[in-house]
């Protein structure tokens, strides 16, 4: 059971997939120890957190960044849900959960 994200890379278009199941908790940031890792100088090493829970609820959470992680066009605070219908900014990239959860795997 899988999330699809689709990272949207504004100044190319390219939109690379990553896969994320269940029971998944992801750093995002600009090196290691991100588990996603975004090159942009305005990334924090440790940027936030994308987590999905044993049943496939996603939410957000900004890692104490320096430039802020932007959830629907305002600051991130706190730990917010995560759908099909929002857009997180990180840096000039844009992540959007492109397909709800399978439950055949």
């Amino acid at each position: 059971m899988v999330w699809k994200i689709s990272l949207s890379i504004q100044q190319t278009g390219i939109e690379p997939e990553i896969r994320v199941e269940y029971s998944t908790e992801l750093l995002i940031g600009r090196a290691e120890p991100a588990d996603i890792q975004l090159d942009d100088a305005k990334i924090s090493r440790r940027h936030c957190w994308l987590r999905v829970d044993t049943h496939g609820t996603a939410t957000v959470e900004d890692a104490g960044s320096a430039a802020g992680t932007y959830f629907n066009g305002s600051q991130l605070r706190g730990v917010q849900p995560f759908t099909e219908t929002d857009e997180l900014r990180v840096g000039t990239f844009t992540l959007k959960l492109t397909e709800p959860p399978s439950h055949d795997g």
